[in-house]
């Protein structure tokens, strides 16, 4: 391989390592809270909910450690060797279906908050699942791409999972927002707890709309670097940072 044909590394393996960089931090958050939780209600009698947060926990666990892995590829493993970047780790496939299958939750919240009406939670509830099949096959095409050269032929999965996911998250910011201004009680340090939550929920909703919105435009604009992958990473955690 020529000096020309070298991949630049600030555009691929450093934005990857931005965006993993603020994974971990996201991590660490969501192990404080995790921690925090355990200590309060970890006593017996061990309220259900316990259980969920472990769940969530152990998959964001699971999570960084892909994550680390694909880094260590690139930085350890295969170190020195520039013409690794042009061939998709295994790992990449399974991060994209563990940042999917958390994505019912919303669903279920919002169902049980707003007294068990089905509309909008159904409609959320089949997006997120169309997202995960699409995910799905995305990993399963992935794991068998020689370079990323050949990347083109999933870009349909894409195209199709990310404005679903939008509209989702959409879909989600709007329904909880709605559904959380029902419990304004009038009293005021009730109402400020019940807003702060609104507000962070709705943030949150946002914040992801625009990183997939992000993610699509720079697999559309800067294919040959990894900076829509940098972008993934942090947007992965959409479902446990808020869950815990």
């Amino acid at each position: 391989m020529s000096t020309g044909d070298l991949p630049d590394l600030d555009s691929t393996i450093g934005v990857e390592l931005i965006g993993f960089g603020i994974s971990l931090a996201l991590y660490g958050i969501t192990t404080g809270q995790a921690v925090i939780y355990f200590r309060r209600y970890g006593k017996p009698p061990v309220p259900p909910c316990i259980y969920l947060v472990s769940a969530l926990w152990i998959v964001d666990t699971l999570h960084v450690s892909l994550m680390t892995h694909t880094i260590a590829t690139y930085l350890v493993i295969q170190r020195g060797d520039v013409t690794m970047l042009s061939k998709p780790p295994w790992t990449l496939g399974a991060i994209v279906i563990i940042s999917e299958i958390n994505g019912l939750g919303y669903a279920y919240r919002i169902w049980r908050l707003s007294g068990k009406r089905w509309l909008v939670p159904s409609i959320i509830a089949i997006l997120s699942v169309l997202v995960s099949g699409l995910a799905l096959a995305f990993a399963g095409q992935e794991v068998r791409l020689k370079l990323w050269a050949q990347a083109g032929d999933l870009q349909w999965l894409l195209y199709s999972g990310f404005p679903c996911q939008i509209v989702a998250d959409s879909l989600i910011a709007a329904a909880m927002f709605v559904v959380l201004r029902r419990f304004r009680t009038g009293l005021q340090r009730l109402d400020l707890v019940i807003r702060t939550i609104t507000m962070y929920v709705v943030n949150t909703g946002i914040l992801t709309i625009i990183g997939s919105a992000l993610c699509i435009i720079f697999f559309i604009t800067r294919r040959t670097s990894f900076i829509y992958t940098g972008v993934y990473f942090i947007l992965s955690k959409r479902e446990s940072l808020p869950s815990l």
